[in-house]
């Protein structure tokens, strides 16, 4: 696929959970969550995070591009390996519960009933996503996104779409 652009964004803030954003039996996001989401909208409105989302959004088209994201989590030695054995500690984060969380403050247009500026494109455009997390001295969350050209896409599903509506299943 042709690569169009990547950018990186670079965030100084722990992860969150999913476990830890919602009151039991509701859908109501806690006060610990939506500080967290605060959090994020002010390391997105970093000087170099602001040109990397303001870059992304003036050049992605959802009818032309599809994204791939890869996140790296870098959680501090004392919280990513236990004291007892110095295996991977429970407290270094779930990765699949931690990516939903920061998708979402990143990608969607209104998160948390109001209008936040990130990059305001459906998650959905996402078609691949590599997560890692790794010890390190303090938190910080690389956000590596590439958009990239949808043309080879369309034109397999066009391929694919021929063949299976030739048959009749």
């Amino acid at each position: 696929m042709q690569k169009t652009m990547g950018k990186i964004i670079l965030l100084d803030i722990e992860p969150f959970s999913i476990n830890k954003a919602y009151y039991k039996r509701s859908f109501t996001r806690t006060t610990e969550c939506r500080a967290w989401a605060d959090r994020v909208v002010i390391e997105l409105e970093k000087p170099h995070n602001r040109l990397v989302v303001n870059k992304i959004r003036e050049g992605f088209s959802p009818k032309e591009h599809e994204i791939i994201l890869k996140i790296d989590y870098l959680i501090p030695f004392d919280k990513f390996f236990t004291k007892k054995d110095g295996s991977i500690s429970c407290n270094s984060k779930d990765l699949s519960n931690i990516e939903k969380m920061l998708i979402d403050v990143l990608m969607d247009e209104r998160h948390f009933e109001r209008d936040i500026n990130n990059l305001n494109i459906n998650d959905a455009r996402i078609v691949k996503l590599e997560s890692v997390k790794a010890p390190a001295n303090r938190f910080v969350t690389i956000i590596n996104i590439e958009i990239n050209s949808l043309s080879p896409i369309k034109r397999l599903y066009k391929a694919v779409k021929s063949v299976v509506w030739s048959k009749k299943w």
